[in-house]
């Protein structure tokens, strides 16, 4: 329910509360449950119901990541969902609301990548796991595609993200309409001013629960 800047973002300021060791593996484990865009596996595979009830402390680093992922997931869809009610109030089609929600995800991915040094983070996605026994090789162009995707911040734009899409195989015409919605949004100033309470709400939520 986030992108992977938001992600890793969300990873990095609660890193030490987990007590990581393994940076690498960590980050890996962060942006690990989206690779099955390119793998193949199901959805439920990679972001099991009841993986956010992990023991975060005493699981491995990439463990940690990974479950750190749905917790962010969980907590964003939250936050979206009561910071835009006019958005998703009687939207009952299902691509429309991840259409509309996925709008929001890269809105806020682009204001949380300027927010941190994740440049200087980025070679550390090279570490790769494969936990479902998919081919490592999928994991690893999974990883390059966000390396790639921020290493030129500068040029970021909703049409970097909309390549990005195009990489992880959704359809054409829905990544198009993605964009389209994002572009609409970025438009409404009422939308734009709330993108920033995005990421600290859900932070104070995250450690709420701690």
């Amino acid at each position: 329910m986030a992108l992977e800047a938001t992600h890793i973002r969300f990873a990095l300021d609660l890193k030490d509360l987990y007590r990581v060791t393994e940076l690498e593996k960590y980050l890996a484990g962060t942006i690990y449950p989206d690779s099955r865009y390119i793998t193949g596996l199901d959805r439920k595979t990679t972001h099991p119901t009841n993986g956010i009830d992990e023991d975060l402390i005493v699981s491995d680093d990439f463990r940690k990541g990974w479950y750190t992922h749905l917790l962010c997931d969980k907590l964003h869809a939250e936050v979206l969902t009561r910071e835009f009610p006019e958005l998703f109030l009687n939207v009952t089609d299902t691509d429309e609301r991840w259409i509309r929600q996925t709008a929001l995800k890269m809105l806020t991915d682009l204001y949380d990548v300027t927010k941190f040094d994740i440049e200087s983070v980025l070679p550390l996605l090279d570490y790769v796991e494969n936990p479902c026994n998919e081919e490592r090789a999928k994991i690893s162009e999974f990883n390059s595609i966000f390396q790639t995707l921020y290493s030129d911040l500068p040029s970021l734009s909703l049409e970097s993200y909309h390549e990005m899409w195009g990489k992880l195989g959704i359809e054409k015409g829905l990544a198009i309409k993605v964009k389209q919605t994002a572009e609409s949004y970025e438009n409404k100033s009422d939308v734009m001013k709330r993108i920033p309470d995005i990421y600290s709400e859900v932070l104070a939520r995250a450690k709420m629960l701690m």
